[in-house]
């Protein structure tokens, strides 16, 4: 570990031979020399050193002739587990799962622990990818108790490594507590990967504030839209687009998933065609263009199977909240639909009840079911933007209502108070949106 005195080749080569419980004369048979030279050599009797040849015996005999044995050979080694980083990264899996099986030698060396323990830092981003979370979570417990004697770059690793953890496993508060402190380490002579502001922006989203996302990801822009990067630049652009929906910049969304939808239909990448098309929806009927939402909607349907897969509800949800906008008499039967295949799913049960309230509004308990149940609902998932616009929808409501000429000047008064009511909350829920951390 850091500050270790370096390891002769001599010392390294005892150390795999206990650890493959290899007999000193089965190494002594190997490099044709007797069992009681190997003795003095391990004893530190003699000043004899093995001979590049020896050497060579012996990786053979150990099974490692491709491990990282001299100095010279470590740096080498540690660059391929960052080009292993780039191919998980990147989303090349089949290359990633190549590489692990060849750079899974370095666990061969009890000597070289910091390597080690990076390897399995790193390899929890894979485990994580094929959605082997207990594989995951065993490699972290392992490096955990052994952060303390290791190198600063490891312990932003470790950080790194359980945020995405965490993150994956719908924890975004504590995955936002190990990203913040991976970005918070000071590691010289190390660059931070820009996946770090991604992953941080991804949280930051998640608990609604929407402008710190894009600030983070907008400072690492350039880095994921190379075209090496095609799977990480489509899911980089996405979430960048979802988030200046949400705070209304409509031309710089609109170019972002312009440009997703013409890399995934080049690639055939049919995933993250129906999402690209699913977020034009979004886009429109943000916009207040329900026509054309309904027609991205519709065509992003070809790419979502039917079933509590949360992207055909996703999408089922904003075409209804467009028709409903529209006041397209086939909203109702799309609820209908909508409602039975959600009917295990609790989330969209609430939003979709929330649907059927929205075409009711003008009725007392519809109103109250809208501002009482499914806007506090939206406030505890963080879902601001979904939020404000109920908000918008009440205070068009109360607003209307206060015109009512068949009301007294009392309640018209009250529908008035209450419409600011919704327009301050509204307003409150955009600060919370814009602060930081």
């Amino acid at each position: 570990m850091e500050n270790n005195r370096k390891l002769t080749i001599e010392e390294k080569i005892k150390q795999i031979r206990f650890f493959q419980d290899i007999t000193q004369n089965a190494l002594a048979e190997a490099l044709g020399c007797s069992d009681a030279t190997i003795s003095r050599i391990e004893d530190g009797k003699t000043d004899y050193r093995y001979t590049d040849k020896q050497i060579k015996d012996a990786r053979k005999l150990f099974g490692l002739e491709n491990a990282p044995l001299l100095d010279d050979e470590i740096a080498p080694f540690k660059e391929r587990i960052y080009l292993w980083v780039d191919q998980i990264k990147d989303g090349y899996f089949t290359q990633a799962q190549k590489t692990q099986e060849e750079l899974s030698i370095i666990t061969q060396l009890p000597f070289e622990q910091d390597l080690i323990i990076l390897y399995k830092l790193v390899q929890v981003r894979l485990l994580v990818k094929e959605g082997k979370k207990a594989e995951a979570n065993e490699n972290l417990s392992y490096a955990e108790p052994l952060l303390e004697k290791s190198t600063v770059e490891n312990k932003y690793h470790f950080y790194c490594s359980m945020g995405l953890l965490r993150t994956n496993e719908g924890n975004f508060e504590e995955g936002l507590s190990f990203l913040t402190k991976a970005n918070d380490l000071e590691v010289v002579g190390f660059k931070k990967e820009p996946s770090l502001n991604f992953n941080l922006a991804l949280c930051e989203a998640k608990f609604g504030r929407y402008y710190l996302a894009i600030i983070l990801m907008e400072q690492v822009y350039h880095v994921f839209n190379v075209e090496r990067a095609s799977v990480a630049m489509m899911l980089f652009n996405n979430n960048l687009a979802i988030n200046y929906t949400k705070i209304g910049y409509f031309k710089r969304a609109n170019e972002l998933l312009a440009k997703t939808l013409s890399v995934a239909r080049s690639i055939g990448d049919k995933t993250f065609i129906g999402y690209a098309l699913h977020n034009h929806g979004y886009l429109y009927l943000k916009r207040r263009s329900y026509k054309e939402a309904i027609e991205y909607f519709n065509q992003a349907f070809e790419y979502f199977t039917e079933g509590n897969n949360r992207a055909y509800l996703e999408n089922s949800y904003y075409k209804i909240r467009s028709l409903i906008s529209n006041k397209d008499s086939a909203s109702k039967t799309a609820l209908t639909h909508a409602k039975s295949v959600a009917r295990d799913n609790e989330h969209f049960v609430q939003l979709f009840n929330a649907l059927t309230h929205l075409t009711t509004l003008k009725a007392d308990d519809s109103l109250e079911y809208i501002e009482n149940t499914t806007i506090p609902y939206l406030l505890s998932r963080y879902d601001y933007a979904e939020a404000m616009d109920y908000y918008e929808v009440l205070e068009k409501e109360y607003e209307r209502r206060s015109n009512l000429k068949t009301q007294s000047k009392t309640q018209m008064l009250a529908m008035e108070m209450k419409a600011l009511k919704m327009k301050a909350s509204a307003g409150d829920i955009h600060k919370i949106m814009r602060s930081g951390r």
